[in-house]
C-alpha cells in the first residue's frame, strides 16, 4: 500500500495529508447556494416566471431542448399550481436540500437533488445567469461524485459513510486542473479583449451601473492616478495566465494563491459580486487550500525518510 501511494504521488503530484477538503467542498458549495436562492427569492418570478425580465418566448430559443427547464417541468405537472407558487415551492425545496447538504444529512442524495434542480434553474436562465452560477454547478457535480458526506456530518454519525477514499487524490487532481483551466482561458480571452490590451478594462468596469458600491466614489478618485487603472488591469491577466503554471512551483505557489484569493476579495469588495467571490475562494481552497499550511519536515534519523514522498507542494 505504501508503494501503491508512493507511486500514485509521484505520477499525479497529489496531496495526501488529510480529506479536510472534502468538508470545505461541500459546506463552501451549500452556503453559496443558500445565499443565491435567499438571495433571489424575491425575484424568482421576475427571474424565473414566464412573463418575467426575459419572457419565456425569448427565452426557450437558448435552453436546452434535451434538458429540463423550469417551464417543462410545470407544463409536464399539468399546471396543477399556479406558475408563481410552483416556483416558490421548488426553490423552498432546493433550499431544504441545500441545508441537508450543509449538514451532510442523506448526503449523496441531498447533493444530487442540489444539483439537478440546479440544472433545471442554469437551463431555464442562460440570459440572466453569469460564471457564478457555472462554477456553482460545477463544484455541486464534484460534491455529488465525491465522498463529501464521509466527515464531520450528520451521515457521518449515522455510520451511514463508507470511508473508500483510494479515489480521492485523483479526484482533488481533476479539481485542480479545471481551476487552472479557468483562470487560462479567462486570462487568454482578456489579453484579446481591446479594453483590457488598453488597461481601461479595470477602469470600464468600474463605472458600469451594476457594478457601483460604497468603495465605486473612492477607487473612481484613486483610479485618476496616471498608469494606476492600467497596471491593476494588466496585473489581473498576470495572475489569471500565470496561476496555471505558477500554483505547481513549490517556492511560488503560496504567493500566487493568495494574490489570486486577493483578486476576489477585490472583486467583492469593488464589484459587488459577492457570490462570485465567495464560490472561486471556496473553488480555489478546496483545490489548493492544503499549501498554505505549515509543511512539516522529517525527524527520522533514516536518511532515506527524509525523502518525502507524499507532499509535493
Amino acid at each position: 500500500m505504501n508503494r501503491y501511494k508512493e507511486v500514485l504521488g509521484k505520477v499525479f503530484m497529489v496531496n495526501q495529508s488529510g480529506d479536510s477538503w472534502l468538508v470545505a467542498l461541500r459546506v463552501g458549495v451549500a452556503v453559496a447556494l443558500i445565499a443565491k436562492i435567499i438571495s433571489e427569492f424575491r425575484f424568482i418570478n421576475d427571474l424565473y416566471g414566464s412573463d418575467g425580465f426575459v419572457p419565456n418566448a425569448i427565452s426557450h430559443f437558448s435552453q436546452n431542448p434535451y434538458l429540463p427547464s423550469l417551464q417543462s417541468i410545470w407544463h409536464l405537472a399539468g399546471g396543477v399550481l399556479p406558475e408563481s407558487q410552483f416556483l416558490i415551492a421548488f426553490f423552498l425545496s432546493q433550499l431544504l436540500f441545500a441545508v441537508f447538504l450543509f449538514l451532510g444529512f442523506v448526503n449523496r442524495f441531498s447533493a444530487f437533488m442540489c444539483w439537478f434542480m440546479q440544472v433545471v434553474v442554469f437551463n431555464s436562465s442562460h440570459l440572466t445567469s453569469y460564471g457564478f452560477d457555472a462554477i456553482l454547478l460545477s463544484l455541486l457535480f464534484y460534491a455529488l461524485i465525491l465522498p463529501t458526506g464521509n466527515y464531520f456530518s450528520i451521515d457521518d454519525l449515522r455510520k451511514k459513510t463508507v470511508h473508500d477514499r483510494s479515489m480521492i487524490p485523483i479526484f482533488q487532481k481533476v479539481l485542480q486542473i479545471h481551476l487552472c483551466l479557468i483562470y487560462f482561458v479567462n486570462g487568454l480571452s482578456k489579453i484579446n479583449g481591446h479594453t483590457w490590451q488598453e488597461g481601461s478594462g479595470m477602469w470600464d468596469a468600474l463605472n458600469q451601473p451594476q457594478f457601483q458600491s460604497l468603495l465605486t466614489p473612492l477607487l473612481q478618485k484613486l483610479f485618476m492616478i496616471d498608469h494606476l487603472p492600467a497596471v491593476i488591469t494588466w496585473a489581473t491577466i498576470g495572475i489569471e495566465i500565470a496561476f496555471p503554471f505558477l500554483i505547481w512551483v513549490r517556492s511560488l505557489n503560496i504567493l500566487i494563491l493568495l494574490s489570486i484569493l486577493l483578486l476576489h476579495v477585490f472583486i467583492a469588495l469593488v464589484f459587488g459580486l459577492w457570490l462570485f467571490a465567495f464560490v472561486m475562494i471556496v473553488f480555489n481552497l478546496v483545490a489548493f487550500g492544503h499549501i498554505l499550511r505549515k509543511r512539516k519536515m522529517p525527524h527520522s534519523k533514516n536518511i532515506t525518510s527524509r525523502i518525502p514522498t507524499t507532499h509535493f507542494f
